[in-house]
């Protein structure tokens, strides 16, 4: 099975407790909860692994941060050495006064960094990200792919966190970063691949697998069943890619939640949009179904939150599978599939699915034992949000 990550995006304020209960009726129903708060698993015993958990604020409290594996293609990206950067001059590489490690480096209008980086795919979005300050008040940094600007921003007293993004032209070209009207001090430095927003900064340059599973016997009702989560996405305006969230099954018969966004077809009938889908195999017969479709996602932003709620119910005598999907409180869409069985799944997988990770923190994980009704996803909803 391939896994799955649920994100949830809000623009409505959130409220820092947890120590809001649950409707009695949803308590009732309650298989598990995962607050997402640390690497002490609630769920442990049940078989959740988790994966080089990293963490980020949560809906409350932590938040689980799921982000793709990442390949640097830079080398010294913390500037602790001057490997793999060609010097223009006489730029500065000092031991303290970094933005993580205590390394970084200083460049000015003659003094400046290059970088030559290979192994780009033609075609292929790409963005670089570098924290840098103005040592010289009123000092701007120049980023340049070969010799065209990419962006000349004005950085403040602090480190802040500047990016460009690129569409590969060629496999090789290189990367400068040069300070215009006085000294700039830079670190950090990254290149995402295949998106047009920064993931976290990953001193050595590849980010181990955050795929986290739980078994499935045991900690599913196969019959039906809600899922209930909290994700705030970092890939609103993208395009051409989908996020996986989390699914649920077994090789043949699984329920998936994957997000399309597209912000150059926002009317399309499942790009820009959360789609929560089932695919079915009873016998030698394959059914492919289809999915619940969200209404289109180009009023979401980036790092907000949103919360989904979604149900699944075979009907073994009807030959259907009933499927139904709540955004923030409210009725997105809901199915029947033709499927003549039931399934046990096998695996719960969160942050991936079918080649894409999730990019975006989840928190407040929840499966009950049934369907959650539309007052009870709204109550879910207003448990958080205000």
């Amino acid at each position: 099975m391939r896994h799955l990550s649920l994100f949830i995006l809000l623009s409505f304020s959130i409220h820092a407790t947890a120590a809001e209960e649950l409707p009695e009726t949803l308590t009732k129903s309650l298989l598990w909860r995962e607050s997402c708060e640390n690497e002490k698993t609630e769920n442990v015993a049940r078989g959740l692994k988790l994966n080089s958990p990293r963490f980020d604020k949560g809906v409350s409290g932590n938040g689980w941060l799921i982000e793709q594996p990442n390949a640097d293609l830079l080398s010294s990206r913390d500037f602790d050495d001057k490997a793999g950067w060609i010097l223009i001059g006489t730029p500065e590489f000092r031991q303290e006064g970094g933005a993580f490690s205590p390394s970084c480096a200083t460049v000015d209008g003659e003094n400046y960094l290059r970088q030559v980086v290979e192994k780009l795919q033609e075609g292929k979005s790409y963005c670089f990200s570098t924290y840098a300050r103005a040592e010289t008040p009123g000092s701007r940094l120049r980023i340049l792919l070969d010799k065209t600007e990419l962006v000349a921003v004005a950085p403040g007293k602090e480190f802040g966190r500047f990016t460009a993004t690129f569409t590969a032209a060629y496999p090789v070209s290189t990367i400068t970063l040069q300070g215009v009207g006085g000294t700039v001090v830079v670190d950090a430095a990254q290149i995402d691949y295949s998106c047009t927003f920064p993931t976290s900064f990953v001193p050595k340059g590849r980010r181990s697998n955050q795929i986290n599973e739980l078994k499935g016997e045991g900690n599913f009702n196969p019959k039906r069943g809600a899922l209930s989560l909290w994700f705030k996405p970092h890939w609103m305006g993208e395009t051409g890619m989908g996020y996986g969230l989390a699914g649920f099954g077994n090789d043949g018969t699984y329920f998936f939640l994957r997000a399309y966004p597209d912000k150059d077809e926002p009317a399309h009938v499942w790009k820009n949009r959360l789609l929560w889908g089932f695919r079915g195999k009873a016998g030698e017969e394959t059914y492919s179904g289809a999915s619940c479709v969200s209404p289109p996602l180009q009023e979401w932003q980036n790092r907000e939150w949103h919360h989904v709620a979604v149900n699944w119910e075979f009907l073994p005598e009807e030959k259907l599978v009933r499927t139904e999907m709540y955004l923030d409180g409210k009725l997105a869409s809901d199915r029947k599939f033709i499927f003549p069985g039931v399934m046990v799944p096998e695996t719960f997988l969160l942050g991936y699915w079918h080649g894409g990770y999730a990019n975006a923190v989840m928190d407040e994980i929840m499966v009950f034992d049934r369907p959650v009704t539309a007052e009870e996803a709204e109550a879910l909803f207003r448990l958080r949000a205000e």
